[in-house]
């Protein structure tokens, strides 16, 4: 099974940021086990959805020749639970990037508040290969997209 965690790109700068958006609800598979004070957003998930943003972008900002991959974490900070109602607004940016690697740094929104943030993650650039059909890739992308190329974004 894969988990698809990001529901929509709002805004993408090819090598340099990308925006995105997740929806969270009660109805996904990793609220089955609740805690004590109601269902709460994985935080190992939360760095997931900010990974799979990097991913998006790297393979966007080649044409769907590279992707990224996560080879370590850098500074990780929790503000708060995320919780089934919550829109997560999504921002992954580079901060350095040569060939074979990058750094990426991100955050995690609901509103105006962070609620979490990821500094200076380091990702390997490696060719797409036998990885993923990009093909398929692409129309991933491309849903993840669609609402902005119908607006005129």
């Amino acid at each position: 099974m894969r988990f698809y965690m990001v529901d929509r790109i709002t805004e993408l700068k090819k090598g340099v940021s990308v925006k995105g958006l997740k929806n969270v609800s009660v109805a996904e598979e990793f609220f089955h086990d609740t805690s004590p004070n109601g269902p709460v957003f994985p935080a190992p998930l939360l760095i997931e959805t900010l990974a799979q943003l990097g991913v998006w972008f790297m393979a966007a900002s080649s044409e769907f020749e590279k992707r990224a991959v996560l080879l370590s974490l850098g500074e990780v900070n929790f503000h708060r639970p995320v919780r089934p109602g919550d829109r997560l607004l999504l921002e992954d940016w580079i901060e350095t990037q040569t060939d074979e690697a990058a750094v990426i740094s991100g955050r995690v929104m609901v509103g105006d508040e962070v609620v979490m943030e990821m500094k200076e993650c380091m990702c390997a650039i490696v060719p797409t290969g036998n990885l993923e059909d990009k093909a398929h890739t692409r129309m991933m992308f491309e849903w993840l997209t669609w609402l902005n190329s119908a607006a005129g974004n």
